[in-house]
């Protein structure tokens, strides 16, 4: 469905008619907490998983975004998500990242299909911890932008390669602007990165 599909039904069960849904709605949420709370009882830190949004929407949809929120609040540290199959703009929410969509990493590529974002490309997402006398902290996060290459042969499984090392060998321009949008576009801020690198530094806007 479209992000405006998904908004209007969202607004029906959380907003519009939220008393007719909030026996479903409200013990996943309250369960969702209570499973939070207890794995951060056990983890110095708590990254979620979500399989949510619309597949090949190019911005995370409402249903996500208000999902993610939650998922925040209840204590999770980090939430990275999937299943749109492209990389979305990325946010931080009261100062914890949210990585809405990572792309995709084994695809076959539908090159009759007219995508909206290029699929091929995906982030590489990377969480680094550091544990001292003090307690455990996310010291750093960052990602590679990685591609698919798919030969449309169905004995051949696609092969997830990494774009640095790709214009390593040929310096293509049109190569280094794909590139550099997909580095941008996950961070949702467009012209920050302005070079071809192995590794980017995800900053805190």
């Amino acid at each position: 469905k479209s992000n405006e599909e998904i908004a209007e039904k969202y607004l029906d069960v959380y907003e519009r008619e939220k008393e007719k849904y909030s026996s479903v709605v409200e013990p996943y949420y309250s369960r969702l907490k209570k499973e939070i709370e207890t794995l951060k009882n056990r983890a110095d830190i708590v990254v979620a998983i979500i399989h949510s949004g619309g597949q090949y929407n190019e911005f995370a949809d409402l249903f996500t975004k208000k999902t993610n929120e939650r998922v925040l609040q209840a204590g999770a540290d980090i939430v990275v998500g999937h299943h749109p199959h492209i990389i979305q703009p990325s946010e931080w929410i009261d100062g914890k990242f949210c990585a809405y969509s990572l792309g995709n990493f084994v695809f076959a590529y539908d090159k009759d299909r007219k995508y909206v974002v290029d699929p091929r490309y995906n982030a590489l997402f990377s969480v680094y911890i550091e544990k001292n006398e003090t307690g455990t902290t996310i010291s750093k996060l960052t990602f590679k932008v990685m591609r698919v290459i798919d030969d449309g042969e169905e004995t051949t499984l696609p092969q997830t390669v990494n774009t640095y090392d790709e214009y390593q060998e040929s310096f293509n321009e049109e190569l280094k602007e794909k590139i550099l949008y997909f580095a941008n576009k996950f961070i949702g801020k467009e012209n920050y990165y302005t070079n071809v690198e192995d590794e980017y530094v995800v900053p805190k806007f």
